[in-house]
């Protein structure tokens, strides 16, 4: 029996008390085990009697089959794995969506190692689509490592605080085959239904997690094949997470320092984790007790800025500022592991990880020491200045932004050569630097919006320009142009005339490539920030998020669509999404605070 076509449960009446708890034999499993065992009667129409009725059962004889493969009796053994095999030979089911159901495909071919490359193309897929294919792989999949991967992708926890619309598919997803098949057998099983206890409420000990993580570490010491570092670490932060929730510092100190000892490579991102999630949870114990251990750990650029981090969150300012300046002043260690560390050099990449711990003001002081340079077409220096300006923009410091982006500009003004050697940066051809007309824009852009802020509309204008023919694709810079208070006649009409081209532009990126997701973005954006069929750009944008789903910057698209097409409520539903997705975009944030001020003003004005 097929994935596709599951038969109906005859062991719908079997009561589980959690999800993960052993539960006493179902009628059903009685008799599987005794088809099973006829497998290997004398008599071949009483084995091939036994091989149908095993396969009507389909996948509630997944494990018994499973654990039948080592059968003494040969003839067990080998009918085992055909029926297993036969058992899982379609994993699509008709609910799921299109690009799930296409990454299926190729998960039957069978192709030896092709099963590991599925499972990470499903588990980097954004939002829920691919949660319950997933969780048929933990369930049924036969192999071990296979079966570890795909649940470990489903149990990814990268902050303290989970993605609760995430957690809540998984549980579903679970629920769903445990009520269809009954509980599984295996460790990948195990894990999932934890997982699904504790999207449940019902907070499963950390022993639980303790148990499992330390299984496969042991595992995993052997040499052996079937579980993987990425696993082992994995259900590590599972175990932290449940230890600092339920107060278990013993746990929690010995789940930190499992993750922290058993990858050096890892050791130092892992630290600062396990750190930062033990002052998340207000476990300053905890805290205490990791930064003493690894005191030795902490003495370097990084190792400072967790501790100004976790004396921040503490509530001590003084240390926090004094650290954090002591960071700023060590040097960087240079442990580049790839090409992208060597082509952003040490600094961005610790501005980086200052960022996305949510200290900006840091990652900003970090990005301007990495930018310094003599030679403003030094491509690390021009990465960070890059980041930095991206950072101020967001923060609505144009004049910063535009500062930070000005001796790149005018090296790639000087002269036809200078923008040839921008444009052929590494880092350029990488995408870690944007086109040279596209940094252009960016500066002139940012000088404009400075000009804004102080009211002088001049020189707004100009260098509004002086954007638009940096880069004529850059919609933002027409929206800018249409937003000019008071403009005179003749800027208006220009900005109408290149808009309108602008519209026809996307309009032909569609027709040409209708599966790609950039130009009905682009032409929703242009329109409802400006003028033009609001409900087409909903349509426009709500098919761009069909083709890249949960993707903050296209929810933000479609909030300000459903805003504009006067569907208030709905864009804000959207739009706190986007929020969710992305929580450090100011840009995203001012935007739902836009929107969540006009209804209350609309509901206080009625």
């Amino acid at each position: 029996m097929r994935l596709l076509r599951a038969t109906p449960l005859l062991a719908l009446g079997l009561l589980v008390g959690t999800l993960s708890s052993q539960v006493a034999a179902a009628p059903g499993e009685a008799e599987v085990a005794e088809l099973i065992e006829q497998l290997g009667h004398p008599l071949y129409e009483e084995r091939l009697d036994a091989q149908r009725r095993l396969t009507a059962r389909g996948l509630e004889a997944f494990d018994a089959l499973r654990d039948a493969q080592d059968d003494p009796d040969p003839e067990v053994a080998d009918a085992s794995r055909r029926l297993l095999a036969d058992l899982t030979s379609h994993w699509a089911r008709r609910s799921d969506p299109p690009q799930v159901r296409q990454w299926l495909a190729a998960y039957n071919t069978g192709l030896a190692g092709r099963e590991l490359d599925v499972i990470e193309a499903l588990a980097s897929m954004e939002g829920v689509d691919a949660i319950p294919a997933l969780a048929r792989i933990a369930r049924f999949e036969p192999s071990d490592l296979a079966a570890r991967e795909a649940a470990r992708a489903l149990l990814v926890a990268p902050e303290f605080g989970v993605d609760a619309r995430r957690q809540n598919a998984v549980s579903e997803a679970v629920r769903s085959l445990i009520d269809e098949y009954g509980p599984g057998r295996r460790p990948a099983s195990d894990w999932i239904a934890l997982a699904a206890e504790e999207a449940a409420g019902s907070d499963p000990p950390p022993a639980a997690w303790r148990r499992h993580a330390e299984s496969q570490r042991a595992l995993l010491d052997t040499g052996s094949e079937e579980t993987s570092e990425e696993i082992v670490a994995t259900l590590g932060w599972r175990w932290l997470r449940s230890a600092l929730l339920s107060g278990a510092e013993a746990d929690a100190a010995a789940a930190a320092e499992l993750l922290v000892t058993f990858d050096e490579d890892e050791a130092a991102g892992r630290l600062a984790r396990a750190i930062r999630w033990a002052a998340e949870a207000g476990r300053w114990s905890v805290v205490d007790q990791l930064t003493t251990t690894y005191a030795d750990r902490l003495l370097g650029k990084q190792g400072l800025y967790v501790l100004a981090d976790a004396a921040l969150r503490r509530g001590d300012q003084d240390a926090a500022d004094r650290l954090a300046a002591e960071a700023l002043a060590a040097p960087p260690s240079d442990t580049d592991t790839s090409v992208e560390d060597v082509l952003l050099g040490p600094r961005v990449l610790v501005a980086r990880q200052l960022y996305e711990a949510g200290r900006t003001e840091w990652a900003i002081a970090e990005y301007r020491a990495a930018a310094q340079s003599d030679d403003p077409l030094d491509g690390r220096a021009a990465v960070a200045a890059w980041r930095l300006a991206n950072l101020l923009f967001d923060a609505e410091r144009y004049e910063e932004a535009a500062a930070a982006l000005q001796p790149i500009a005018a090296a790639i003004e000087r002269s036809r050569p200078s923008r040839d050697e921008y444009d052929n940066l590494p880092q350029e051809d990488r995408q870690l630097l944007p086109g040279s007309g596209q940094l252009l824009a960016r500066q002139r852009f940012s000088a404009a919006l400075a000009y804004r802020q102080v009211g002088d509309r001049e020189e707004e204008m100009k260098a509004l320009r002086r954007a638009i023919s940096a880069d004529p694709r850059d919609a933002d810079v027409l929206i800018a142009m249409h937003r000019v208070q008071d403009a005179p006649p003749e800027f208006v009409e220009k900005a109408k005339q290149l808009i309108d081209a602008r519209r026809r532009d996307y309009e032909r990126d569609v027709w040409e490539d209708p599966d790609e997701a950039d130009g009905y973005n682009q032409w929703a954006w242009l329109v409802s920030n400006t003028y033009g069929d609001f409900d087409k750009a909903v349509r426009y944008s709500r098919r761009s998020l069909e083709i890249e789903p949960e993707t903050a910057g296209y929810l933000d698209t479609l909030g300000r669509c459903l805003f504009s097409a006067g569907r208030v409520e709905e864009a804000i539903e959207v739009q706190r999404r986007a929020v969710e997705l992305e929580p450090r975009m100011l840009v995203l944030q001012r935007q739902l605070a836009e929107f969540e001020f006009t209804l209350a003003t609309k509901e206080g004005g009625e």
